[in-house]
């Protein structure tokens, strides 16, 4: 068989019985030994899994890093791997953002109640507003109205007077009539 690293040696089924007659009670107690015989207590580890998670947990950065390779993100996975690690830096005073925060809040508050306000007031001009275009309406019909009434007067006065220039005509005529008449009637 092929020599293997000390730790992992396994002896070949000939030799296991000779290896056993050749381990001393001084022997058992070395560490290889002590690292080759299993461990019945279950609240320590054995040294191959405290291996193996040393090995994990030295892996997991990187592999972090790489993950984006899966997605096809190569950029990122470059930029992960030659980015420098930022340590964290001083903790932020967050009070003076508060403050401010506060203050805008009041501001808001005040500017709010002021718009409040003001649609108030513009609802009033609303309705005064509603109120004055009614009575302009009122008052074009009544001007209307009057317009129309007038026309008519001016119609019948029109009438009238033409009627009356008529009846002077033929007064006037039958004048001139009565005193041809009359002056024809003395000769």
């Amino acid at each position: 068989m092929s020599e293997m690293s000390p730790e992992v040696r396994q002896p070949e089924p000939a030799q296991e019985g000779k290896e056993q007659e050749r381990r001393s009670p001084e022997r058992a107690s070395s560490p290889r030994a002590i690292a080759a015989t299993p461990r019945t207590s279950k609240s320590e580890p054995s040294a191959g899994l405290q291996r193996t998670a040393a090995a994990i947990r030295t892996m997991v950065p990187l592999a972090q890093k790489l993950l984006p390779l899966l997605d096809g993100n190569v950029a990122s996975a470059v930029a992960n791997l030659l980015a420098p690690r930022a340590p964290a830096g001083p903790p932020v005073d967050l009070q003076p953002l508060e403050t401010a925060i506060r203050q805008v809040r009041g501001d808001l508050a005040v500017m709010q109640d002021k718009s409040a306000q003001q649609d108030t007031a513009l609802k009033r001009i609303d309705d005064q507003l509603e109120t004055v275009k009614e009575s302009l309406e009122r008052a074009s019909v009544e001007q209307k109205e009057a317009a129309e009434e007038l026309t008519r007067t001016r119609k019948s006065v029109r009438t009238f007077a033409i009627l009356g220039v008529i009846l002077l005509f033929l007064l006037i005529g039958l004048n001139v009539a009565l005193f041809v008449y009359v002056k024809g009637g003395l000769r």
